[in-house]
């Protein structure tokens, strides 16, 4: 895996754990207050949307889009191939075993 790729992943893995940390923020604000729907994210929308595109761009077939957008860390969210296999993606880690295996392929 060459340097630009290891760098994405290591972006794609903050903006994960970020994305957690404020959905437990916003968690907890609309237990306090049930009227109130926060949103309070680490960056705004116009970033990361962009910083997303580019990770997808580099890492391919949009895996940051399908991380970031898609998924909810449960088991319940898998990336399919044409050959019929699946990984399960709730994590940078399972990217990067679906990247090694896209990659040998």
């Amino acid at each position: 895996m060459n340097k630009i790729k290891k760098e994405a992943l290591a972006l794609l893995k903050l903006l994960h754990t970020k994305q957690k940390k404020y959905e437990k923020l916003n968690d907890k604000i609309r237990n306090l207050i049930p009227e109130f729907t926060p949103y309070i994210q680490s960056i705004d929308d116009e970033y990361y949307s962009g910083v997303t595109k580019l990770l997808d761009d580099i890492l391919g077939d949009e895996l940051a889009s399908y991380l970031l957008f898609e998924t909810d860390g449960s088991d319940k969210y898998y990336y399919h191939l044409k050959d019929g296999k699946k990984f399960p993606i709730r994590n940078v880690d399972d990217i990067i075993k679906y990247m090694d295996y896209r990659d040998e392929s």
